[in-house]
């Protein structure tokens, strides 16, 4: 088979500064502790201080993987059983809930981390290392992962959405699972991939639940760990952290500064931050925690 290879700054679908990232640039080092290459991986794996709780981690996840409707494969459980071992590391990817995975990258995203826990466990034998899929459970953008394009048709929810989208029920999807499977087709991989998606989506109490069943069984002959985050245990261990960024703005300072220095080198900002990086979260509320006139309080409530 025949392949041609674009350079990235050809393709005219990357900004300057990410090519220039891409192409290793030297003065952009000091924006990244390691370089991710194979020195760089080694530096950051003598680097890593084991001060995780590990045993909620695995705590958290076992209960998860218990409401999937059939237990989790071995090869899934002996990567969670792995992660109680200190020398076991994780390669994460994340993304938004999209509907029946939706966009293209989705896949890719995940096929990347299997892809570099596979390599790193080459280079370095004496360590573990489980891919995991991080759900954005706690994401509100429902715009943009109620549909999805199949043969050059779009598949929409209609959903009158509010609040973190891995809790949004699933009742109501039926139509648009319907739908996507009126385009599909009638081959053999398109009769197999409907009933997983019918199964997941109309099987589940919410979108997380639906979302862990449909990627668990595209992806569990790999391995992949998949992670929802939305669990008052997992937030508990890093309260701290949640505490210094919104009494003291932490973030928004160091993100600030590192924009500033962006600018310099003439690359824009990855991202812009708030004063406050974190929500005020129940079923169908998902607003910013603010402080005004002296007084911290969550937008849009009274």
């Amino acid at each position: 088979m025949k392949a041609a290879y674009i350079d990235y700054s050809e393709t005219r679908s990357f900004s300057e500064g990410l090519i220039r990232y891409l192409n290793n640039e030297a003065e952009l080092n000091s924006f990244q502790s390691y370089i991710p290459n194979l020195q760089g991986f080694t530096d950051l794996l003598a680097s890593k201080k084991n001060n995780s709780n590990r045993e909620i981690l695995v705590e958290v996840l076992m209960e998860q993987y218990s409401k999937l409707p059939q237990p989790c494969n071995e090869q899934v459980s002996s990567n969670i059983s792995l992660l109680f071992q200190k020398n076991t590391f994780t390669v994460c990817t994340g993304h938004q809930l999209n509907i029946f995975t939706g966009p293209l990258y989705f896949i890719f995203k995940i096929v990347t981390a299997i892809n570099l826990a596979k390599e790193l466990k080459s280079h370095f034998p004496d360590k573990n290392f489980v891919p995991v899929y991080w759900m954005a459970t706690e994401d509100h953008d429902f715009a943009e992962i109620n549909h999805t394009y199949i043969s050059g048709k779009k598949i929409s929810w209609e959903l009158d959405a509010a609040g973190a989208t891995g809790r949004l029920a699933t009742k109501g999807i039926e139509k648009a699972v319907l739908e996507y499977l009126a385009v599909l087709g009638i081959s053999e991989n398109a009769d197999e991939l409907g009933k997983l998606i019918s199964s997941a989506y109309t099987g589940s109490k919410n979108l997380a639940d639906a979302s862990r069943q449909l990627v668990n069984s595209l992806f569990e002959e790999y391995g992949l760990v998949i992670l929802d985050a939305d669990d008052r245990r997992l937030k508990k261990e890093f309260s701290e952290i949640i505490a210094k960024d919104i009494t003291g703005q932490h973030s928004f300072r160091t993100i600030t500064e590192t924009n500033l220095k962006l600018a310099e080198k003439s690359i824009e900002a990855q991202v812009n931050p708030r004063e406050i990086n974190f929500f005020y979260l129940l079923d169908g509320l998902r607003e910013r925690i603010v402080f005004e006139e002296d007084l911290y309080r969550v937008l849009n409530t009274e």
